[in-house]
């Protein structure tokens, strides 16, 4: 084999998957701006939105924000929230369709990670890393108690993982 054959077969071999990084601040709400998802957070600012692995689709009239895997692969998502009342809930989600539901109520499958407020106006973190396909859906799901206060305080960031094939 000359080296031109050697040079393209290892190209072929470690072909690059798609990657990608959305990072989005403040919270805004929750639900489509009339109606809808009511258990769905929603963002004000885009940090960052970089690569083809993740598409942003941001509220509308009906829904909330989401995030969309277009390539399969390792997702890791991270989530901040501040809610008003202590015991109130918020977490990951992928591909539920109970989005008027707390997420501690939503079936366990589409359930990824889970956290609880401690205090009143306590900002807390919660985390997943795993395996996706394209098509998949992230929401940043919570109870869907309102919010007044601290939404600076809000992120939520989620990477699309380059690796080899």
């Amino acid at each position: 084999m000359n080296l031109m054959s050697r040079i393209l077969y290892f190209e072929k071999l470690f072909k690059r998957h798609s990657e990608g990084y959305i990072e989005l601040h403040t919270g805004n709400g929750h639900g489509g701006s009339s109606s809808g998802e009511t258990s769905i957070r929603n963002f004000s600012t885009i940090i960052k939105n970089i690569g083809s692995g993740l598409i942003y689709t941001p509220r509308t009239a009906t829904t909330a924000d989401y995030i969309t895997v277009t390539d399969s692969g390792i997702i890791t998502v991270s989530y901040n929230d501040t809610m008003d009342n202590a015991g109130s809930h918020h977490g990951i989600s992928v591909n539920s369709n109970q989005l008027t539901t707390s997420i501690t109520a939503i079936t366990a499958e589409h359930r990824k990670s889970l956290n609880r407020i401690t205090a009143n106006a306590t900002t807390m973190h919660c985390s997943w890393t795993g395996y996706l396909k394209a098509g998949d859906i992230i929401r940043a799901h919570t109870d869907g108690t309102a919010v007044t206060s601290n939404q600076d305080r809000v992120n939520f960031a989620v990477a699309k993982i380059n690796f080899l094939k």
